[in-house]
């Protein structure tokens, strides 16, 4: 979904960062050589000697020399260390080595370990002896994704959805949620069902779809999904239900479209289990109740669904239907009749309007009597 030269600009990104950082290394390495001998070998030598070291960082330009700029550019470090081990990177951070250890894991990712790159993705977002910095959290995540690290995709995908949250970066999570539900990634299958259901991901909700994938998460035992699914259960029909199933069986990239999957199916399925089935002959000759202003297809379903939620005892006295909007042809009011006058009428859109819904009674046309 994003323009091919967005990518191009994340790879150029990824360049850019690395170049620097080789540039900056070369010309620091003379020193390091020359300091080798009086440096301690490592991060524990280093705090024996100096007591200071298990003290919490100070959030100061000092607090970053030790392991990243407050900009997230990587600091100079030795590459000729003896080898080290994220876990043991990791360990050095609840004594209060955060320092020594972004450096030693930033050392690591530079040396091809995405799950460092991700931990230090982590340390950055969390804010974890420092202030919380999303953008060096991206840089971090973006590092260890193109090494291969699948949760740093996805978290990167839900930091650019719900923390940075632009347009631009919206869009970006999106096309990983999609990927990564192709790819059979459950917490992505999750996520990505929920923006079809929401209406975020083409524009326009899409329950069928949202709600195939969300009861395959489910079924495959992903726990967020499975209540979620129960509750997307009661707002959609059997037929609906049935048909995100199939939807989401065999999934390949032809399964998705700009435009929602058998709508008609959703709104079919909630008119025949709400309400009376016989529809009068001629609305315009009975009283009647019209319901919303300008409602698209979801929105209409979902008033449909709560005005049979709230007033079980009323609405299901009475048929049900969509006509189009005044305003705007291509959208729906809600019908609803025939009521015997206008008394009863008045009542249900008084109830109505206890809803904060907008209702308007409308009473028979050409001589027409009403009907119950």
């Amino acid at each position: 979904m994003l323009p091919i030269l967005q990518k191009i600009t994340e790879l150029k990104h990824l360049c850019v960062c690395l170049v620097a950082f080789v540039v900056f290394a070369v010309g620091a390495s003379g020193a390091a050589v020359a300091q080798e001998e009086d440096e301690p070998q490592n991060a524990s030598q280093q705090a024996a000697q100096d007591p200071q070291q298990d003290a919490p960082p100070v959030m100061d330009d000092s607090a970053f020399s030790a392991g990243a700029t407050d900009t997230g550019t990587p600091a100079v470090v030795d590459l000729k260390r003896p080898a080290l081990t994220v876990k043991q990177a990791l360990d050095k951070i609840p004594a209060g080595g955060v320092n020594a250890a972004i450096k030693d894991l930033t050392r690591l990712g530079y040396k091809g370990d995405g799950n460092a790159f991700f931990h230090l993705a982590e340390i950055y977002r969390l804010g974890v002896g420092r202030e919380p910095a999303p953008d060096v959290s991206v840089m971090y995540y973006r590092l260890a994704a193109a090494q291969g690290h699948k949760q740093a995709e996805l978290n990167l995908a839900n930091l650019l959805y719900f923390d940075i949250g632009d347009i631009e970066s919206r869009e970006r999570a999106l096309d990983i949620w999609k990927a990564a539900t192709l790819a059979g990634e459950l917490e992505a299958m999750y996520l990505y069902g929920l923006a079809l259901w929401n209406g975020e991901a083409i524009g326009t909700s899409d329950p069928i779809r949202g709600y195939g994938l969300v009861a395959r998460a489910a079924d495959a035992g992903y726990s967020a999904a499975i209540n979620t699914e129960l509750e997307m259960r009661t707002q959609i029909s059997f037929e609906a239900r049935e048909r995100g199933v199939e939807f989401a069986e065999d999934l390949s990239e032809d399964s998705f479209s700009s435009e929602p999957l058998d709508l008609d199916l959703v709104f079919a399925g909630l008119e025949t289990e709400s309400g009376r089935s016989d529809q009068p002959d001629d609305w315009a000759k009975v009283w009647r109740v019209e319901v919303g202003f300008s409602l698209n297809d979801m929105d209409s379903m979902y008033l449909q669904a709560e005005i049979m939620k709230q007033l079980p005892a009323f609405a299901s006295r009475y048929a049900v239907t969509r006509i189009p909007a005044r305003s705007n042809p291509d959208n729906w009011r809600l019908l609803y009749g025939p009521m015997s006058d206008a008394v009863e009428a008045a009542s249900f859109c008084a109830r109505l309007r206890r809803m904060g819904e907008d209702c308007f009674a409308r009473a028979p046309e050409d001589g027409g009597q009403g009907g119950g």
